[in-house]
């Protein structure tokens, strides 16, 4: 058991597939949290998350104003 308090806990990271957000992804995935990871460019998603694809769960999202 770890004693991370972050161990098994499902957290949610705007701005993560950028370059300061996916340093934070990667530690919360080293401290054992349930990362997941809104984007926008699944391109620059999977550069930057590169060591940690498999461990996340990438989502698209798409906002749309009515302007």
């Amino acid at each position: 058991m770890s004693s991370s308090f972050f161990f098994e806990k499902k957290v949610l990271v705007t701005g993560g597939s950028g370059f300061v957000g996916s340093h934070f992804v990667e530690r919360l995935v080293k401290e054992g949290a349930v990362v997941t990871v809104p984007y926008r460019n699944k391109e620059k998603a999977e550069k930057n998350l590169k060591n940690v694809l498999n461990k996340i769960i990438l989502i698209e999202y798409f906002y749309h104003t009515s302007y």
